[in-house]
């Protein structure tokens, strides 16, 4: 890979964890209530856990909390909520999967450091 290109990457990386740590802290001890119910009471433990996933997702959690905010209807439960976590894996799982197998390819055709 060029270096001109690596350090492309690492800066809009570097940008969206930049901007995404600060929001998932934010939504994790704040804000995660309005849009998951099952979170109300969550102890201190369960919102560092769940974290890192706030910072890798945080344009859909911060969407999502936008619209919880806007609404005055509770949060969704039950089917409704299984299914956007369900459409969400479908698109997460071959992307995930198509990453990890092309940084694979990309140490392999590089050399490993």
């Amino acid at each position: 890979m060029p270096p001109a290109l690596a350090h492309a990457l690492l800066a809009i990386v570097g940008t969206y964890a930049g901007v995404g740590i600060p929001i998932a802290l934010a939504l994790a001890f704040s804000g995660l209530h309005r849009f998951d119910p099952a979170a109300r009471g969550a102890g201190i433990g369960f919102r560092l856990l769940i974290t890192p996933g706030l910072a890798a997702l945080w344009p859909w959690a911060l969407w999502r909390w936008w619209r919880a905010r806007a609404s005055s209807e509770p949060a969704p439960a039950g089917v409704a909520h299984r299914r956007a976590h369900a459409r969400a894996w479908l698109i997460l799982a071959p992307v995930l999967a198509a990453l990890l197998v092309l940084a694979f390819r990309a140490t392999m055709i590089g050399g490993a450091p």
